[in-house]
């Protein structure tokens, strides 16, 4: 009779621990993947707003540049007004590029942490039903044990 009731108990106790452990897994892993994404969210937020703010200075520049060729009077699209021209639509092209590459690369580094962390997550999910199964099976023997030993 002890025997049955400490083998139960214990089983017991292993299958809820194991089952908390699982859920903990679980919540962890839908946290992670939440964080990821409003890290993702903010990331875009910022590189959105760095994209606006070099317009609105590019705007500025060729503004300037405009104003500067009408007041000299020299005609704006040809010589080498036209080269400077061309050469600030470029270094402003060049550095969009460079921001969605390194908004890209941010990206990127956040899925990969976050599936590195899901991962251990799961792995520790795996471990604690592997280890309540062992605990299961050491139950049983310890009631085998117990009973050979005459403890009923």
């Amino acid at each position: 009779m002890w025997a049955v009731a400490l083998t139960a108990a214990s089983i017991g106790t292993t299958l809820i621990q194991t089952y908390m452990g699982v859920q903990q897994a679980r919540a962890n892993k839908k946290q992670i993947a939440a964080n990821a994404a409003w890290a993702r969210y903010q990331d875009n937020l910022e590189t959105e707003y760095e994209k606006q703010k070099k317009a609105r200075e590019q705007y500025k520049l060729m503004s300037e540049q405009r104003a500067r060729m009408g007041a000299s009077g020299a005609v704006a699209a040809t010589g080498s007004l036209l080269t400077a021209s061309l050469s600030d639509l470029e270094e402003y092209e060049d550095d969009m590029m460079m921001l969605s590459k390194m908004a890209f690369a941010r990206t990127s580094n956040i899925d990969v942490e976050a599936r590195g962390l899901i991962n251990d997550e799961t792995n520790k999910m795996w471990g604690t039903i592997i280890s309540g199964a062992a605990d299961i099976g050491k139950a049983g023997m310890q009631y085998n044990q117990m009973k050979a030993a005459g403890i009923d």
